[in-house]
């Protein structure tokens, strides 16, 4: 049955090991931006595995095309978000300031608050700088572009594009995976899920070793869900590439991927950067959900939570990860 229905089925053991030791590596857009909305020291953990694992990384043309598009825009993105908070601050701030409204708080709370106010607004003032400064001065955009240089996939002809925009109105009017969760954007942009998966496909044809993917799309067509948990990969998504060459496969959201990458590469990752992830996610899930609920497509799709530092606890997602059960 098994073979069958592979995309029912969880990876053995000894199929994960594979994986990790004679895979290759397959980077999503969201892996990439995701990078200037986690913290310097996460940033700098997923910078170590991916340098550990960049000789067999190989990035799709229409990653690294939604990469570069979408970049200024995250940048963006969260130099507003620090702007909002620092408001928020300031409001907070100017309340607690207004003895009238608290005339019996006692002169020392009023210090220390004040204290405290000053010092986070710093900090975010700070951060909100370093961000916006990467417009013009972009290390990490560097640092991506080494490591990444001679790994980016060919781009479609324009007659595969064609061909494939008009497969995705049929698949999406079903709901097959991947994608139809983006039919509300604008054409082509809807199709960029479909084009990236096309080039996995076309990948997986070419070569004969196993192929990781690593994203921080969290959606529900990308993976398969039952009673609230994230059980794993969209089976369409499993049954569709082994079609193609029954080449081992497996999808990682970004958090599973750092926790896994401690195991398998032998290399230690700090547990705050892993939870730092984590909750990023679970809160883009939520986000999404609520999204769905209210049929609201107005907002960016990433969370409204500033990260100062590292130090939030971890909250995990719901992913019901193979190698839980099946781990050496």
């Amino acid at each position: 049955m098994r073979k069958l229905f592979p995309g029912y089925y969880t990876p053995k053991k000894e199929d994960f090991k594979k994986m990790w030791s004679d895979g290759i590596f397959i980077l999503d857009t969201n892996v990439l931006l995701d990078l200037y909305r986690y913290s310097e020291e996460t940033v700098r953990e997923l910078f170590k595995v991916i340098n550990l694992i960049k000789d067999r990384i190989w990035i799709p043309y229409q990653v690294s095309k939604e990469y570069h598009k979408n970049l200024n825009i995250v940048i963006s993105g969260q130099v507003k978000k620090y702007t909002d908070s620092i408001e928020t601050l300031k409001q907070f701030k100017s309340q607690i300031d207004e003895k009238r409204n608290h005339p019996f708080l006692k002169l020392e709370f009023q210090e220390e608050i004040a204290s405290f106010c000053a010092k986070i607004h710093a900090e975010l003032e700070n951060r909100k700088r370093d961000i916006k400064s990467l417009i013009l001065n972009n290390p990490i955009k560097e640092q991506l572009a080494d490591l990444l240089d001679n790994r980016i996939g060919e781009c479609f002809s324009q007659q595969d594009l064609t061909r494939i925009y008009a497969e995705g109105e049929s698949r999406y009017h079903s709901d097959i995976p991947p994608g139809y969760k983006d039919k509300g954007k604008s054409i082509p942009d809807r199709y960029g899920d479909l084009v990236f998966w096309n080039e996995v496909l076309n990948k997986n044809k070419e070569i004969d070793t196993p192929i990781i993917l690593v994203t921080g799309d969290t959606k529900e067509d990308w993976y398969y869900e039952e009673l609230g948990l994230t059980i794993g990969p969209r089976p369409e998504l499993i049954d569709e590439f082994n079609k193609v060459k029954s080449n081992l496969f497996h999808i990682y959201p970004t958090n599973l991927f750092l926790k896994y990458a401690s195991q398998y590469l032998q290399t230690e990752i700090n547990d705050k950067s892993i939870n730092e992830v984590d909750e990023y996610i679970k809160q883009g899930r939520d986000i999404e959900q609520s999204q769905s609920i209210s049929v609201d497509n107005s907002s960016e799709n990433s969370t409204n939570f500033v990260y100062i530092n590292s130090t939030s606890s971890s909250n995990e997602t719901n992913f019901k990860e193979a190698e839980e059960t099946n781990a050496p």
